[in-house]
């Protein structure tokens, strides 16, 4: 510690390096007479009218498409209504469910008639 003291009283005290004066003042103007001469060069406008027509045409087509898809959404949604004609399909449908091979179906589980009866007991108990 008394070391450190020692140490930091040698220093000197302000900064030891100084900037010429006015040397800021047309730094600017001196960094720019020394960069090298280029050619300019041309910019192109970005889009144009073909840009603009791509944009109108891709923005019809989302929209078509969601007018699509909405149309499509209630059409389905109006023939799952009772009594139309596409409940046909759905009673069809729902009929296959029910119409299985209870054979295959007890295999699939890994059932048996003693597990089945067994159940029905346990139901029958609560």
């Amino acid at each position: 510690m008394e070391r450190e003291k020692q140490g930091l009283g040698k220093m000197p005290s302000g900064y030891p390096f100084r900037v010429p004066d006015g040397y800021f003042e047309c730094f600017s103007s001196q960094v720019m007479n020394r960069l090298p001469e280029r050619p300019p060069v041309e910019l192109r406008a970005v889009g144009g009218t073909r840009h603009r027509m791509w944009a109108w045409i891709s923005a019809a087509a989302c929209v078509c498409a969601g007018i699509f898809c909405t149309v499509m959404y209630f059409a389905k949604a109006d023939s799952a209504t009772p009594g139309d004609a596409g409940n046909e399909v759905i009673a069809h449908s729902a009929a296959s469910v029910y119409d299985i091979d209870e054979d295959a179906f007890a295999d699939y589980v890994m059932i048996d008639n003693a597990d089945i009866y067994a159940y029905l007991i346990d139901a029958a108990d609560d």
